[in-house]
């Protein structure tokens, strides 16, 4: 037992450590992941790149960061002709650039993710892929608009993957990695471009941050960030000899048992919200092994109306709802009173007895995550639902001609 109390107080340091580092550089603040806009390609990683990339870009710095660009990719890829004669001052670049509708055989037509085009007429084509699948022929199509062998055909990935075949061969095309195209990643190349970009913008403050916030989000989704350094520190320390191994396996096994006393431990929470806000407080199925309920019954209820929260298989979802068994004329004319107020409800037959139900986003409550869980040991989980529930019963209050 002493042993596993060690070993906890020493994994306990590591992420202090870790925590205070990220305090000191305030790396947790990142608007992209505030924005739930991390993973989406078109909209933040496709965007982003060709804004830095563009002469014209809002940054003001003309062609800096292309050239930039230019230099990281002439070290992966040497003596190409294009890149030594790439003319980076008047160069354009675009966004989904549309090169004409799909063919019936899917060998022409799609939206380049990124397109750098000089006055020359050379081309830089880009695939941007963060978790998306290749599509068929995605890149035969992109390389037969290309055509001549001066323009240059990028796969860009997190961590420098080879496309799909389907998307490099069919019965009459196949096309051959840094020959046809060549694979850059967001690990190695972009970083690396970036971390110069940053260094060249050392007198622009707005765009230096800017930068570093985007520097931030490529370290956190290719696993360098920090939380990536914190959990190899602990991996070598758990591993570090036999005790420690065991002692890991120990707790390990013991997490579920963990999240059910912390579920337990919300319970006990959400009984005293309900005293405190003159609820009667009923345990539908918190047993259940598929999903939870706990609910709160309005008072004097005609129809037993309640209002409960619901916690899905394995917690992968979470979700509040209003809940009745009045008659069918009853509950269609509260329903629709109801959804306006509160913004929306299930036409799912199956949810017929629901005059409302919302399913928490993974923005407004990941109930798997390590944060929702330590929230509910500090109280803040049950303070948020004590917030919402009362909001919903002032709207309830203040909405006439509905019978509960």
């Amino acid at each position: 037992m002493y042993k596993l109390e060690n070993l906890l107080v020493e994994a306990t340091l590591i992420r202090k450590h870790y925590q205070e580092i990220a305090r000191f550089t305030g790396e947790n603040f990142n608007l992209f992941k505030i924005l739930n806009l991390t993973t989406n390609e078109v909209r933040t990683h496709s965007a982003i790149l060709a804004e830095f990339l563009n002469p014209r870009g809002s940054h003001g710095q003309g062609a800096m960061y292309l050239n930039l660009f230019i230099n990281h990719l002439s070290r992966i890829i040497s003596n190409n002709i294009l890149l030594s004669n790439f003319y980076c001052f008047d160069a354009k670049v675009f966004v989904e650039y549309h090169i004409g509708p799909i063919n019936e055989d899917k060998s022409e037509g799609g939206y380049i993710d990124i397109l750098i085009w000089d006055k020359k007429g050379q081309k830089i084509i880009i695939e941007n892929k963060i978790y998306a699948s290749d599509q068929e022929n995605q890149l035969i199509r992109y390389f037969a608009y290309a055509k001549n062998k001066n323009n240059l055909l990028l796969y860009l990935t997190l961590d420098g993957h080879a496309p799909s075949a389907t998307s490099i061969n069919n019965d009459k095309h196949s096309l051959k990695k840094n020959e046809n195209f060549y694979c850059i990643s967001y690990e190695e190349m972009i970083l690396s471009w970036l971390e110069d970009c940053h260094q060249a913008s050392s007198s622009l403050p707005i765009v230096r941050e800017s930068i570093q916030q985007y520097i931030y989000l490529i370290r956190n989704l290719t696993g360098k960030s920090n939380i990536k350094a914190m959990g190899n520190e602990i991996v070598n320390l758990l591993g570090k000899n036999a005790e420690n191994i065991s002692a890991a396996f120990d707790i390990s096994n013991n997490i579920e048992g963990l999240k059910k006393f912390l579920i337990y431990k919300l319970k006990e929470q959400l009984e005293r919200i309900g005293k405190e806000l003159n609820l009667e407080t009923e345990n539908d199925n918190f047993e259940g092994k598929e999903e939870r309920y706990f609910s709160f019954k309005f008072p004097k209820s005609k129809f037993g109306t309640s209002i409960s929260f619901g916690f899905e298989k394995n917690y992968e979802g979470f979700s509040i709802g209003i809940y009745t068994v009045c008659e069918a004329k009853i509950f269609n004319e509260s329903k629709k009173i109801i959804s306006k107020e509160l913004g929306g409800y299930l036409k799912d037959e199956n949810y017929s007895n629901w005059l409302f139900l919302h399913y928490f986003t993974k923005n407004e409550f990941d109930f798997d995550s390590q944060e929702l869980w330590l929230s509910i040991a500090n109280n803040e989980l049950s303070e948020k639902l004590k917030d919402i529930l009362t909001e919903i019963l002032n709207i309830l209050k203040h909405i006439k001609n509905i019978e509960l």
